[in-house]
C-alpha cells in the first residue's frame, strides 16, 4: 500500500546507485505511517564480512527508561519545552507548533499552538529550555 511504496522506491533507487558503483554502501532508512516505527536497511554490491544478520533490538528498546506521558488535563501549568516542531503551510507560512515539554514532576506532555506569531517565532530561534505554560486542552503558551 502507499504506507510502504516509498520505500521500495527508495530500495530500487539505492539498488541503481549501487549497480553504477559497485563496492559502496547504500543505507535506506524508513518510519511507519506515525513515524512510531522505524527500519532501515544497508545494502551493499559484495556481501558482508560475517554474513548476513537479522536484528530484532524490540526487547532492549521496551526496557529503556521512559517518560511517562500525562494526558493534557493532567498536565495544566508550568512546562518546559523539551523538543519541538513547527509546521507550514503550504505556501511556506509557519502555522502550527507541536511541542514535548516536562513537567515538573518529570512526566512529559504534549503541547500546540496554531497562533501564527509564535509559530513564526519558534523558526527564528532556539527555544528548547524555555519555560511554557500548558492549559486543560494542551495549548502551549511561552513564559
Amino acid at each position: 500500500g502507499p504506507w510502504n511504496n516509498y520505500v521500495m522506491h527508495a530500495i530500487a533507487t539505492v539498488m541503481n546507485d549501487l549497480r553504477e558503483q559497485p563496492g559502496t554502501t547504500g543505507l535506506v532508512w524508513a518510519n511507519g505511517g506515525y513515524a512510531t516505527k522505524h527500519a532501515f536497511g544497508v545494502y551493499r554490491t559484495t556481501p558482508p564480512a560475517g554474513g548476513f544478520q537479522h536484528a530484532y533490538p524490540q526487547d532492549v528498546i521496551d526496557a529503556m527508561p521512559r517518560r511517562e506521558l500525562a494526558a493534557p488535563a493532567d498536565a495544566a501549568g508550568d512546562a518546559t519545552i523539551e523538543a519541538y516542531t513547527v509546521m507550514h503551510s503550504r505556501d511556506g507560512v509557519p502555522e502550527t507548533v507541536y511541542a514535548a515539554c516536562l513537567l515538573a514532576d518529570d512526566r512529559r506532555a504534549w503541547g500546540t499552538s496554531t497562533d501564527a506569531s509564535l509559530a513564526a517565532a519558534m523558526c527564528e530561534g532556539e527555544w528548547v529550555g524555555r519555560p511554557a505554560t500548558l492549559d486543560p486542552d494542551g495549548i502551549i503558551t511561552p513564559v
